[in-house]
């Protein structure tokens, strides 16, 4: 008796935590899925594009993804280091 109540009981904790899990699974998606969120996306997505064609226009070459949303930036202030020895 006491085995059976111990694994409707689990079964009852299993099933509100699953529930309660996928409530906030859902919300989450639901905010990422807004009509601005979405347009910031695309937007995000269109700018890593125009700079990686800018890039292969302009001769940088540059490994990273194009699906990355985040813009990343060139590194034209690079100086070189004298090999030649310390400086005086």
């Amino acid at each position: 008796m006491f085995r059976r109540l111990f694994w409707f009981f689990s079964g009852v904790v299993a099933g509100a935590t699953g529930v309660l899990w996928v409530k906030k699974k859902a919300g989450e998606i639901a905010q990422q899925l807004t009509p601005a969120a979405i347009f910031e996306t695309l937007l995000d997505i269109a700018k890593a594009l125009f700079e990686k064609v800018m890039d292969k226009v302009n001769g940088v070459e540059d490994l990273s993804p194009l699906t990355s949303a985040t813009p990343h930036t060139t590194s034209s202030s690079i100086t070189s280091t004298s090999t030649n020895g310390p400086a005086s």
